[in-house]
Protein backbone atom coordinates (compact mmCIF):
# COMPACT_ATOMS: atom_id res chain seq x y z
CA UNK A 1 0.00 0.00 0.00
CA UNK A 2 1.21 3.42 -0.86
CA UNK A 3 2.00 5.66 1.86
CA UNK A 4 -0.98 8.19 1.98
CA UNK A 5 -2.89 5.04 2.73
CA UNK A 6 -4.56 4.61 -0.78
CA UNK A 7 -7.49 1.89 -0.91
CA UNK A 8 -8.15 1.99 3.29
CA UNK A 9 -8.58 5.91 3.16
CA UNK A 10 -10.97 5.73 0.41
CA UNK A 11 -12.93 3.61 1.37
CA UNK A 12 -13.30 4.93 5.03
CA UNK A 13 -14.08 8.22 3.10
CA UNK A 14 -16.77 6.86 1.07
CA UNK A 15 -18.10 5.31 4.42
CA UNK A 16 -17.79 8.80 6.55
CA UNK A 17 -20.12 10.23 3.04
CA UNK A 18 -22.66 7.87 3.03
CA UNK A 19 -23.39 8.45 6.94
CA UNK A 20 -23.60 12.15 6.30
CA UNK A 21 -26.03 11.32 3.64
CA UNK A 22 -27.83 9.40 5.42
CA UNK A 23 -27.99 11.66 8.90
CA UNK A 24 -28.28 14.30 6.37
CA UNK A 25 -31.89 12.61 4.36
CA UNK A 26 -33.52 10.96 7.38
CA UNK A 27 -33.28 14.61 9.79
CA UNK A 28 -30.41 12.88 11.98
CA UNK A 29 -32.57 9.78 12.07
CA UNK A 30 -30.39 7.20 10.71
CA UNK A 31 -27.04 6.35 9.68
CA UNK A 32 -27.87 3.14 7.42
CA UNK A 33 -29.67 5.36 4.12
CA UNK A 34 -26.86 5.35 1.48
CA UNK A 35 -23.90 2.48 1.45
CA UNK A 36 -20.86 2.27 -0.46
CA UNK A 37 -21.76 0.50 -4.25
CA UNK A 38 -20.09 -2.55 -5.23
CA UNK A 39 -17.07 -2.43 -6.28
CA UNK A 40 -16.93 1.47 -5.66
CA UNK A 41 -18.77 1.38 -9.16
CA UNK A 42 -16.41 -1.30 -10.19
CA UNK A 43 -19.39 -3.48 -10.62
CA UNK A 44 -21.48 -0.91 -13.08
CA UNK A 45 -18.04 -0.39 -15.09
CA UNK A 46 -17.58 -4.23 -15.91
CA UNK A 47 -21.12 -4.10 -16.70
CA UNK A 48 -20.99 -1.47 -18.96
CA UNK A 49 -17.95 -3.87 -21.11
CA UNK A 50 -20.59 -6.00 -21.15
CA UNK A 51 -23.10 -3.88 -22.97
CA UNK A 52 -25.16 -3.89 -19.40
CA UNK A 53 -26.16 -0.43 -18.11
CA UNK A 54 -26.43 -0.68 -14.16
CA UNK A 55 -27.47 2.73 -13.59
CA UNK A 56 -27.61 2.62 -9.75
CA UNK A 57 -24.60 1.47 -9.54
CA UNK A 58 -22.45 4.07 -10.76
CA UNK A 59 -20.26 5.83 -8.83
CA UNK A 60 -19.34 5.33 -5.00
CA UNK A 61 -22.61 5.66 -3.15
CA UNK A 62 -25.58 3.99 -3.44
CA UNK A 63 -29.28 3.91 -1.38
CA UNK A 64 -29.64 0.47 0.90
CA UNK A 65 -33.19 2.25 2.13
CA UNK A 66 -36.04 3.34 0.30
CA UNK A 67 -35.80 6.63 1.61
CA UNK A 68 -32.78 7.41 0.12
CA UNK A 69 -33.52 5.70 -3.73
CA UNK A 70 -34.64 9.43 -5.32
CA UNK A 71 -31.18 10.93 -4.33
CA UNK A 72 -29.28 7.78 -6.65
CA UNK A 73 -32.03 8.36 -9.21
CA UNK A 74 -30.88 11.57 -9.51
CA UNK A 75 -26.87 11.76 -9.04
CA UNK A 76 -23.86 9.79 -9.10
CA UNK A 77 -21.90 10.35 -6.09
CA UNK A 78 -17.75 9.84 -6.95
CA UNK A 79 -16.02 10.55 -3.51
CA UNK A 80 -12.21 11.35 -3.63
CA UNK A 81 -9.90 11.85 -0.40
CA UNK A 82 -6.40 12.68 -1.60
CA UNK A 83 -3.54 14.15 0.05
CA UNK A 84 -2.85 16.68 -3.44
CA UNK A 85 -5.99 16.40 -5.99
CA UNK A 86 -4.08 18.75 -8.56
CA UNK A 87 -6.36 22.03 -8.02
CA UNK A 88 -4.49 23.51 -10.67
CA UNK A 89 -5.70 21.40 -13.47
CA UNK A 90 -9.06 22.31 -13.28
CA UNK A 91 -7.77 26.08 -13.54
CA UNK A 92 -6.02 25.28 -16.97
CA UNK A 93 -8.18 21.94 -18.39
CA UNK A 94 -5.00 19.50 -17.76
CA UNK A 95 -6.06 16.61 -16.79
CA UNK A 96 -3.45 14.39 -14.98
CA UNK A 97 -3.44 11.51 -13.07
CA UNK A 98 -5.49 11.25 -9.87
CA UNK A 99 -6.21 15.08 -10.32
CA UNK A 100 -9.83 16.89 -9.88
CA UNK A 101 -10.57 17.10 -13.78
CA UNK A 102 -9.67 14.24 -14.59
CA UNK A 103 -12.39 13.05 -11.56
CA UNK A 104 -14.75 15.44 -13.15
CA UNK A 105 -14.61 14.49 -17.02
CA UNK A 106 -14.72 10.87 -15.66
CA UNK A 107 -17.78 11.43 -13.56
CA UNK A 108 -19.55 13.66 -16.43
CA UNK A 109 -19.01 10.97 -18.84
CA UNK A 110 -20.68 8.50 -16.60
CA UNK A 111 -23.47 11.25 -15.61
CA UNK A 112 -24.14 11.74 -19.48
CA UNK A 113 -24.55 8.40 -20.42
CA UNK A 114 -27.05 7.96 -17.52
CA UNK A 115 -28.89 11.07 -17.89
CA UNK A 116 -28.09 11.97 -14.01
CA UNK A 117 -26.58 14.98 -11.90
CA UNK A 118 -23.27 14.62 -10.87
CA UNK A 119 -21.82 15.41 -7.03
CA UNK A 120 -18.00 14.89 -6.69
CA UNK A 121 -17.53 14.81 -3.15
CA UNK A 122 -13.70 15.52 -2.37
CA UNK A 123 -11.52 15.92 0.26
CA UNK A 124 -7.82 16.68 0.48
CA UNK A 125 -5.80 15.63 3.80
CA UNK A 126 -6.99 18.35 6.82
CA UNK A 127 -9.13 20.57 4.95
CA UNK A 128 -12.85 20.91 4.81
CA UNK A 129 -15.03 18.00 2.37
CA UNK A 130 -15.84 19.56 -0.77
CA UNK A 131 -18.82 19.31 -2.99
CA UNK A 132 -18.49 19.60 -7.07
CA UNK A 133 -21.78 20.09 -9.00
CA UNK A 134 -22.04 21.13 -12.22
CA UNK A 135 -24.26 24.15 -13.80
CA UNK A 136 -27.10 22.29 -14.75
CA UNK A 137 -27.51 20.46 -11.33
CA UNK A 138 -30.58 20.49 -9.47
CA UNK A 139 -28.60 20.96 -6.34
CA UNK A 140 -26.92 24.05 -7.17
CA UNK A 141 -29.70 25.80 -8.54
CA UNK A 142 -31.50 24.82 -5.15
CA UNK A 143 -28.25 26.32 -3.20
CA UNK A 144 -28.53 29.36 -4.86
CA UNK A 145 -32.12 30.13 -5.73
CA UNK A 146 -33.79 29.10 -2.40
CA UNK A 147 -30.83 29.13 0.07
CA UNK A 148 -28.68 32.25 -1.39
CA UNK A 149 -25.69 29.39 -1.07
CA UNK A 150 -22.09 31.01 -3.02
CA UNK A 151 -19.76 28.80 -4.12
CA UNK A 152 -15.94 28.90 -2.66
CA UNK A 153 -14.77 28.74 -6.17
CA UNK A 154 -15.73 28.17 -9.85
CA UNK A 155 -13.95 26.34 -13.01
CA UNK A 156 -16.03 27.91 -15.52
CA UNK A 157 -13.02 27.90 -18.07
CA UNK A 158 -13.53 23.87 -17.95
CA UNK A 159 -16.72 22.21 -19.55
CA UNK A 160 -18.79 21.56 -18.10
CA UNK A 161 -18.20 23.78 -15.47
CA UNK A 162 -17.69 22.96 -12.30
CA UNK A 163 -18.69 25.06 -8.77
CA UNK A 164 -17.41 23.89 -5.87
CA UNK A 165 -19.14 24.02 -1.99
CA UNK A 166 -18.36 23.45 1.18
CA UNK A 167 -20.14 19.69 1.97
CA UNK A 168 -20.51 19.86 5.47
CA UNK A 169 -21.97 23.35 5.45
CA UNK A 170 -24.36 22.81 2.49
CA UNK A 171 -25.73 19.83 4.72
CA UNK A 172 -25.94 21.77 7.71
CA UNK A 173 -28.67 24.56 6.13
CA UNK A 174 -30.26 22.59 2.86
CA UNK A 175 -33.38 20.60 3.20
CA UNK A 176 -32.79 17.52 1.65
CA UNK A 177 -36.88 17.68 0.63
CA UNK A 178 -35.63 20.53 -1.61
CA UNK A 179 -33.48 18.73 -3.87
CA UNK A 180 -35.68 15.56 -4.90
CA UNK A 181 -39.17 16.75 -4.66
Amino acid sequence: MRPGGGVKKGGAFERLICKYLSKWVSYGERDDIFWRSAMSGGRATVGLKKGIIRKNQFGDITAIDSMGQEFVNTFVFECKAYKNIKLQSMLFGTPKNDSIYEFWIELHKQTTLLNKDKMLIIRLNNLPILMGLDEDSVFRKVLEDSYGIKPVAIFSNILPVCYLYEFVYVLNLVDPADIVK
